[in-house]
């Protein structure tokens, strides 16, 4: 008997994990199901807002309706919610992230130095003015720096935190 552990990752889940709402019903409905009517007394929110986000949970796969000739609709988590939930899991996420956020602001540095190499000063003539003022200033360079420096932090201080768990 082969035990799956891995799941797939796609958009919707992470559309569905990406409201801190989404994920505080999923962490109210990981010891037992629920209805709407619950789920809108604890969070203080509205039983239409509670539907929508089961809704969203629904179509990502990690939340199943549960009626079963009862009277009332219960949520319960999926094996994938189940599994999403997991501490593991959690962190190979976070790992995955920061990774995806160092490889973003590497290509932006990298389609940084291809605009400044098609520069027209800098093929015919020699430099004469700093370009400092140039660098510093472009979006481009900051945004690639920024996301490099966030996603070093994350893979470092994920890491280190959790290097023990992985």
């Amino acid at each position: 008997m082969v035990i799956q552990t891995e799941i797939t990752l796609d958009r919707k889940v992470f559309e569905a994990l990406s409201s801190g709402t989404r994920i505080k019903i999923l962490k109210h409905i990981k010891t037992r199901g629920m209805t709407v009517t619950e789920l809108s007394k604890i969070l203080g929110i509205s039983k239409s807002t509670v539907s929508q986000h089961l809704d969203k949970l629904v179509e990502a796969g990690l939340v199943k309706k549960s009626d079963e000739g009862r009277k009332w609709v219960y949520y319960e988590l999926t094996e994938k919610g189940k599994k999403i939930l997991q501490g593991r899991l959690r962190v190979r996420i976070l790992l995955h992230i920061g990774w995806l956020t160092l490889i973003g602001g590497v290509v932006e540095l990298l389609m940084f130095i291809k605009w400044m190499l098609s520069l027209p000063s800098l093929n015919y003539r020699p430099i004469k003015t700093p370009y400092f003022p140039i660098i510093i200033n472009n979006p481009q360079f900051l945004v690639g720096v920024d996301l490099i420096l966030i996603g070093l932090v994350i893979v470092i201080f994920t890491y280190r935190k959790y290097r023990n768990f992985l």
